[in-house]
């Protein structure tokens, strides 16, 4: 009796997470970003700024990174905002974005001086 207690509850739990599994799959493909720019930088400190000149700081993968510089590239990856916090001793400094890096695709040789982009 003891058994049949136990599976019920540990049955609703199994059901529900298998019914959200799809969900949250889904919000976070819809979290990546694309973005196709130039890769400056170095080993640490890696840049990418796009056609309009937003400029991102990119975070990972430091090794494929590192053979692009100098490179048009376009990056997959999830962004993440700058975010100011009132009273704090960052408020009114601008930084970056920043871009985690999930995949990097060389799309031309060289960095078109124009902004960058071919």
């Amino acid at each position: 009796m003891k058994s049949k207690k136990l599976f019920t509850p540990v049955l609703g739990a199994l059901i529900v997470l298998a019914l959200s599994l799809p969900v949250m799959a889904q919000s976070n493909a819809q979290s990546n970003t694309t973005i196709e720019g130039c890769l400056d930088g170095a080993i640490g400190n890696y840049t990418l700024t796009d056609r309009a000149g937003a400029t991102y700081k990119l975070t990972g993968n430091a090794e494929q990174l590192n053979g692009h510089v100098g490179e048009t590239v376009r990056v997959t990856g999830v962004v993440t905002s700058v975010v100011h916090v009132p009273g704090a001793m960052s408020e009114g400094t601008q930084t970056q974005p920043t871009l985690s890096v999930i995949s990097l695709k060389k799309v031309s040789g060289v960095c078109n001086d124009a902004n960058n982009i071919p």
